[in-house]
């Protein structure tokens, strides 16, 4: 049952990074500026451009979902050996006309891999973004 499942883990990891980022997330990732960003949701690391960085909250949320799905679905913690996420991606920071606050376009490229003693899953989705950015 794990193997299915791990599989669905690893698309939802690339999905919620893409389609519900916190408003912090989207800041340091323009503070970062691009390139690749390497997550470590399990070992709580994190890095940018091969640079250690803090981990975005998103780690800590996803660590949170990951831990409640397995007790929601009874499966035992050390099928799950190791969760990451890897975003290629670029950002251009604009403004609009007579508009304090910036706005951020994304381009991403995530590939989340989910581990387990046997196996590995992996998930790729690609997305072009754009948000506005409040102060955080």
């Amino acid at each position: 049952m794990a193997r299915k499942v791990f599989q669905d883990f690893a698309h939802v990891l690339c999905q919620r990074f893409i389609e519900v980022p916190s408003n912090r997330d989207l800041v340091n990732l323009v503070i970062l500026g691009g390139g690749r960003l390497v997550l470590d949701i399990i070992g709580q690391k994190a890095t940018c451009n091969r640079y250690p960085v803090t981990p975005l909250p998103y780690s800590e949320d996803a660590r949170g979902w990951l831990d409640s799905q397995m007790k929601k679905r009874k499966i035992l913690t050390d099928e799950l050996i190791g969760a990451s996420l890897i975003v290629e991606y670029a950002v251009d920071l604009s403004r609009k006309q007579n508009d304090p606050i910036p706005v951020a376009k994304f381009d991403f490229a995530c590939t989340a891999s989910i581990t387990s003693p046997d196996r590995q899953y992996t998930s790729i989705l690609k997305a072009e973004k754009t948000w506005e950015l409040s102060t955080v």
